[in-house]
């Protein structure tokens, strides 16, 4: 008879446990990202970058899409960060992307956004790191692609067979060190683009998507990352003062670059750079950037714009010109590289914002490749421009 209790016991708690679930934790996760303010367009979750829904839900007529990686980030506790500038309502941005995201996995995200993209406007930050190696490391990119963005895009109607090609078989090019990922989107393949499914794949998809769908989502609800800056300034975007932002930015870096012979934030050298300055010299006295499958993965990025009739902004920071000659990887190789991406960026009819000219002026960088200070004034009124003209 106890034994009998029990079990009806636990079975009445096991009803109550999926009730609950259905109609009071789902509803929850599913609505949790659903803000009135800034806070989750500055968010620096990996759910959130991974998610076209919570993105989606968060975009609206006055919000630039920004995809980027590492610079997104490092700065943005600083005053002249893009999420504390555009902390406002007629103007911010949706930032998408941190350390390890690259063009490729951007392209699947603006392929997957397509039609909801405000104003038919994005801007994208290149990074140099990007092209210095000659492929992306395979574990990095598993760990940042978004299953949801990648069928997104290869369900946009407006996307060509052969762009839509391109872009899968470079995705399991690339997880080719993750069988279950490389499988995944080898089913992505079969199902969409090749329209040969075997047996069973069209429902593992569907499956696979509507779990990864709660675990982003479950696992967003549970990120004290994200959320950036709550609420939302009184004053508007189209009334900032630009000049008395450089100044207070200006102050900061005359501040907090004193101890270091690279113009770096103090703080930051001290703490990655100051003890490897001897290793690292010349420790790229080879690159070349001859090699680098990134500038056609950049391109795919461009044509995927194009085909989606997307006005894009390319934005060229310069490194620090200082660290880079210490490093070996002369000025002359990094002019070949910057003028080899404004030649992609004008084949493809798009527009690049360039500050590759400020490699070795103070007050620009934050550290030996992350833009600071009077980079980021500088972008932030360009980007406002951009999205407004």
């Amino acid at each position: 008879m106890v034994r009998i209790k029990a079990f009806c016991i636990a079975i009445v708690l096991s009803i109550i446990s999926v009730v609950a679930f259905l109609f009071f934790y789902i509803p929850y996760i599913n609505s949790y990202y659903k803000v009135t303010d800034n806070s989750i367009r500055y968010g620096i979750s990996q759910e959130k970058y991974k998610s076209v829904d919570i993105i989606k839900e968060n975009l609206d007529k006055n919000t630039l899409v920004l995809f980027g990686s590492s610079e997104l980030e490092i700065t943005n506790h600083k005053e002249y960060s893009f999420n504390k500038v555009f902390n406002t309502e007629d103007f911010h941005i949706m930032q998408i992307g941190s350390g390890n995201y690259q063009n490729i996995i951007h392209a699947a995200m603006m392929g997957a956004l397509g039609d909801s993209i405000p104003k038919k406007k994005i801007a994208i930050v290149e990074s140099m790191q990007w092209f210095e190696e000659n492929d992306q490391n395979r574990k990095a990119f598993a760990s940042k692609v978004s299953k949801e963005a990648v069928y997104g895009a290869l369900t946009n109607e407006k996307l060509s067979l052969d762009t839509k090609t391109k872009l899968i078989d470079r995705i399991i090019s690339l997880s080719s060190e993750n069988k279950s990922l490389k499988e995944t989107f080898e089913r992505y393949k079969r199902v969409l683009v090749d329209k040969e499914p075997l047996p069973g794949d069209e429902w593992i998809m569907q499956v696979d998507l509507m779990q990864y769908n709660q675990i982003l989502k479950s696992g967003f609800a549970k990120n004290k990352k994200s959320f950036g800056p709550k609420g939302v300034k009184s004053e508007k975007a189209a009334d900032i003062d630009w000049a008395k932002l450089e100044d207070n930015a200006v102050k900061d870096a005359e501040k907090n670059t004193q101890d270091n012979p690279f113009d770096m934030d103090d703080t930051t050298y001290k703490k990655y750079y100051a003890g490897k300055v001897s290793k690292v010299k010349d420790s790229k006295k080879n690159v070349n950037f001859e090699n680098a499958a990134e500038f056609d993965d950049f391109k795919l990025f461009l044509q995927i714009a194009k085909e989606l009739g997307i006005e894009t902004k390319v934005v060229l920071f310069p490194v620090n010109g200082k660290w880079y000659d210490h490093l070996g990887l002369n000025k002359e190789t990094r002019e070949k590289y910057y003028s080899k991406m404004k030649s992609i960026i004008e084949s493809y009819g798009a527009s690049a914002w360039d500050l590759s000219s400020k490699e070795y002026e103070q007050d620009y960088m934050h550290d030996g490749i992350h833009p600071g200070w009077k980079s980021w004034i500088e972008t932030n009124k360009a980007l406002y421009d951009f999205f407004n003209k």
